[in-house]
C-alpha cells in the first residue's frame, strides 16, 4: 500500500498547487522517511513558481514534465500515443485534454495499477518512466522548490525496485 500512496500523492503534488498541497507534501514526507524538503515559500509563491517553471518555461529550463519530451525529444510524439494506448488497453480512459504522458497522470496510473494488483502491467508501464532520473537532476539544477526533484527521484527509485 505504501508505494500506491507514494505514487498517488506524488501525482497530486505535480499538479497546480491547491489548498491542500502542503498537507499532501507533509503526508508524503512521512511516508518516505522525511526525505523531502518542505518548501519555505507560501502557497501563492509555490503557485507562481509552478506556473513559471512547469507551465510557461519548462522547455527553456529543460524540465518538461512529459515523458515524450525526455524519450523522443519532443512532446506529443510516439511515446504519447503509446502511453495513451496502454491506458486504454488497461481499461483506463484518459478524459483530460493534456498530454497523456504528463508526469502527474503517469504517477497516478502507477498507483491505480498497483492498487488493483496489476503488477505485470506496472512492469510494462514503468518502462516509460525511466526518464524520471534525468528529470529529477534537471529539476535539482533549475527549480527553487527542491521537493519536486526529490519526489521525482523517489518515484524513479520506486519504479526500479526489485530490478537488481
Amino acid at each position: 500500500m505504501k508505494r500506491v500512496d507514494i505514487f498517488d500523492l506524488s501525482a497530486d503534488i505535480f499538479l497546480y498547487p491547491d489548498e491542500n498541497w502542503f498537507k499532501k507534501l507533509e503526508l508524503l514526507n512521512g511516508l518516505v522517511g522525511n526525505k523531502i524538503t518542505i518548501p519555505s515559500q507560501t502557497l501563492d509563491e509555490a503557485r507562481e513558481i509552478y506556473i513559471n517553471y512547469f507551465e510557461h518555461n519548462s522547455s527553456k529550463f529543460g524540465i518538461v514534465p512529459v515523458a515524450s519530451y525526455w524519450i523522443d525529444g519532443r512532446m506529443m510524439s510516439n511515446t504519447s500515443v503509446e502511453v495513451k494506448n496502454f491506458y486504454e488497453s488497461c481499461g483506463f480512459e484518459n478524459q483530460d485534454l493534456g498530454p497523456p504522458d504528463y508526469i502527474s497522470k503517469m504517477l497516478s496510473f502507477c498507483a491505480i495499477l498497483l492498487e488493483n494488483g496489476k503488477t505485470s502491467e506496472f512492469a510494462k508501464f514503468k518502462e516509460w518512466l525511466y526518464w524520471l532520473d534525468d528529470f529529477s537532476k534537471a529539476l535539482e539544477k533549475s527549480v527553487p522548490i527542491k521537493c519536486f526533484a526529490e519526489i521525482s527521484q523517489i518515484c524513479y527509485l520506486l519504479i526500479r525496485e526489485n530490478e537488481v
